[in-house]
C-alpha cells in the first residue's frame, strides 16, 4: 500500500485504501447490509446452517468482522480462517476457541491423540450445558469452498447437534461463488438440504462507488476533518470500469492514485491519475468487445473483421488528444460457476457439442459491412488457447461455457483425450500476450489453475 509520506501529504491518520478488513471503513453498500440482516435474523432463530457467497474481493471477509460485535450476549465464536483443516483438527480448534482446551493440551496433553468421536463428544456436552445459561455457540468458517469434502461432512454432523426446540451450535459458510456449486454435489446433498439461509454479496453499483470512495477517506481523516484530496467524476467512472466493483480492485487503484497524485503534488485524483494507476499495477486498460445485434465494436473496421474471423474477443485502445486512453466498460451480465477440479487435458482437445445459438459470435450487419473497408488477408499463424475449468459431466461445462460466452469471452466445451473431463476452453488468441491478458481478467472473475496452450 502507499508509503507513510502519502497519509501525511494528504493528512490522513492511517492509510484510507488498505487491503485489511477493517470494520472500522466498512460501507454500508446494499447486498452487504442485506446478507448482514439475512445472517443476524438466521441466528437470532437459532438457525443452524447458514451460508454467504460473493466473488473473490467483494468484501466477506470483512462482512465477517461486522458480524462479530453483532453477536447475540452470552455467544461463544469460533472463527475458522484456515480452510484446509482436516475433521479432526478443526474440531480440535472449536474446542480451543470456545476456551474447553488450551493449544498445549493439543499438542501434548491427553487431546493429543484423541479420536474424532471423542472430540465431537466433548463439544456435544458443552453445547448442552449452554442451555441453562441461554448461551449460544457459533462457527463462521471462510473460505468455505475450500476444505475437504471430509470436513464438509463433519461440518454437518456438528450441524446435527440439537435438542428438540432449538439448535446447539449454529454454523455460518463463508465462500466464493463456486461454493455455489460444491455444496450440490451429490456427496453433500445432506449438508446442502440443511441450509436455512442462504444470501450473496454482489459487487459494488456504479452508483455505490463515489460514495465508497468519499467513506474511506472520511474515515481514514482525524476526527472532525474533512479530506484533503477529492476523485473527480471522470476518475470514479474508470475506476468503476477496470474494477467492475469489486472493491478490493477498487482500493488498489484508489491508493496507488493517491501514491501518484502525491509524487505530482495534487490534491484532485483525475481520469487521467486513476489510468496512470492502472498502468503501475499492470492492469488491461481495456474492454472485452463483444459482437452483436446490440452491440458494435468499437475498432477500426479491418481489425473487426479480423477478430469476427478469427473467432477472438478483442482488446481495444482508444485514444483522444492529451487526455489519455478513453476506456468503455461493459457491464458483465452474470458470473459463471467457477471450476471444482484443476484444468486438465493435453493435446488437441475434442469438440463438444454445444447449443449454437450460446457459441456463436454474430457478425456485423450488413449495412455496416458495405460502408466498412474490405479486410485485409490474413495469415493464420499459431494461436493459443485457455484451459479454464474442467468437469465430469458435460452439463456443468456447458453451463460455466455458456456463461462465459455471456460476458464476451470466445468460450467452447471440449472433451479430453481420454473422454473423462469436459474442459471449458476459452480462444482461440492470436498472440501469447493476448491469451495473457485474457487469463489476467478470467483470474480476476474468480478462475484458478488457467493453463495455457499453443496450437500450431
Amino acid at each position: 500500500m502507499s508509503p507513510p509520506m502519502t497519509e501525511e501529504y494528504f493528512g490522513f491518520r492511517q492509510a484510507p485504501f488498505s487491503l485489511t478488513p477493517d470494520p472500522s471503513f466498512a460501507f454500508a453498500a446494499e447486498s452487504h447490509e442485506r446478507a448482514l440482516r439475512v445472517i443476524l435474523h438466521g441466528l437470532s432463530r437459532h438457525e443452524g446452517l447458514m451460508v454467504i457467497t460473493g466473488d473473490i474481493g467483494c468484501g466477506k471477509t470483512t462482512l465477517c468482522r461486522r458480524l462479530l460485535p453483532m453477536l447475540p450476549a452470552r455467544s461463544f465464536l469460533s472463527l475458522v480462517l484456515n480452510p484446509f483443516l482436516t475433521a479432526d483438527d478443526l474440531l480440535k480448534q472449536v474446542l480451543e476457541d470456545f476456551g474447553l482446551v488450551s493449544s498445549e493440551d493439543l499438542r501434548r496433553g491427553p487431546l493429543m491423540r484423541a479420536s474424532c468421536h471423542e472430540l465431537a463428544r466433548t463439544l456435544h456436552e458443552f453445547l448442552k450445558s449452554l442451555e441453562q445459561i441461554d448461551g449460544t455457540a457459533i462457527i463462521i468458517v471462510d473460505e468455505s469452498q475450500n476444505p475437504p469434502l471430509k470436513t464438509l461432512e463433519q461440518i454437518r454432523l456438528l450441524s446435527n447437534f440439537e435438542t428438540n426446540t432449538r439448535k446447539l451450535l449454529q454454523i455460518v459458510l463463508v465462500g466464493q461463488r463456486n461454493l455455489e456449486p460444491i455444496l450440490e454435489l451429490e456427496e453433500l446433498r445432506q449438508l446442502n438440504q440443511r441450509v436455512s439461509r442462504r444470501c450473496r454479496i454482489e459487487p459494488l453499483k456504479d452508483s455505490e462507488l463515489p460514495a465508497y470512495i468519499n467513506h474511506r477517506l472520511e474515515a481514514a481523516m482525524p476526527p472532525g476533518e474533512r479530506p484533503q484530496v477529492r476523485f473527480s467524476a471522470g476518475a470514479v467512472k474508470t475506476i468503476s470500469g477496470l474494477s467492475r466493483g469489486v472493491p478490493r480492485i477498487v482500493n488498489l487503484l484508489c491508493d496507488r492514485a493517491l501514491e501518484i497524485g502525491y509524487a505530482h503534488g495534487a490534491t484532485d485524483i483525475d481520469r487521467r491519475l486513476a489510468l496512470s494507476a492502472a498502468k503501475d499495477l499492470e492492469m488491461p486498460v481495456a474492454t472485452t468487445v463483444r459482437f452483436g445485434p446490440a452491440i458494435r465494436p468499437v475498432m477500426g473496421a479491418t481489425a473487426a473483421a479480423a477478430a469476427v474471423i478469427l473467432g477472438v474477443g478483442v482488446w481495444s485502445f482508444a485514444a483522444r488528444g492529451e487526455q489519455g486512453p478513453m476506456v468503455q466498460s461493459i457491464p458483465a451480465e452474470s458470473k459463471p460457476p467457477l471450476q471444482l477440479e484443476p484444468a486438465l487435458g493435453s493435446g488437441p482437445p475434442t469438440v463438444a457439442a454445444v447449443p449454437a445459438s450460446a457459441m456463436t459470435t454474430t457478425a456485423p450487419t450488413p449495412a455496416a459491412a458495405e460502408t466498412a473497408p474490405a479486410p485485409a488477408t490474413l495469415e493464420i499463424g499459431p494461436t493459443y488457447e485457455l484451459t479454464v475449468a474442467s468437469f465430469a459431466t458435460p452439463d456443468r461445462a456447458t453451463t460455466v461455457a455458456s456463461g462465459l460466452v455471456a460476458n464476451g469471452h470466445p468460450a467452447r466445451v471440449a472433451v479430453s483425450n481420454s473422454g473423462k473431463w469436459h474442459m471449458v476452453i476459452v480462444g482461440p488468441y492470436t498472440s501469447e500476450p493476448e491469451a495473457q491478458d485474457a487469463r489476467r481478467t478470467l483470474e480476476q472473475a474468480g478462475f484458478a489453475s488457467i493453463r495455457i496452450a499453443r496450437v500450431p
